[in-house]
């Protein structure tokens, strides 16, 4: 799962894989204003697809890549925004984040998301 912020807007951007199911969703989500009841965080937008092997293999390839770091995700240097990056492996998990964006294979595995998302838009 890859999430992006500013500190100037209430809105997220979350793309999300699930091997198992093969599926690629991307979400739009809000922090909820103060007179709202339910959870603070509501998904205002969201969008289901099913992904070939061959675009689960090429963001496996770049998770990979994340997962072998013997180190946090570097960042590069943008103002106003932070990202994370989630992956998980049955009970195992790792979560990167930082401010502005994520650099190198980070950079790398949001490349190939971003990619793909751009394909269903």
């Amino acid at each position: 799962m890859i999430g992006h912020g500013s500190f100037f807007t209430p809105f997220a951007d979350w793309f999300v894989v699930d091997y198992d199911a093969n599926r690629f969703t991307q979400l739009t989500t809000r922090i909820a204003a103060k007179n709202e009841t339910g959870p603070r965080m509501k998904v205002s937008q969201r969008r289901d697809v099913l992904l070939t092997q061959a675009q689960m293999n090429e963001i496996q390839q770049a998770a990979n890549k994340v997962w072998a770091l013997p180190h946090g995700v570097r960042s590069k240097s943008i103002t106003d925004v932070v990202w994370d990056i989630y992956l998980f492996d049955g009970k195992t998990h790792r979560h990167d984040y930082g401010p502005g964006m994520p650099d190198d294979v980070g950079a790398d595995l949001e490349h190939v998301v971003r990619q793909i998302a751009t394909v269903y838009n």
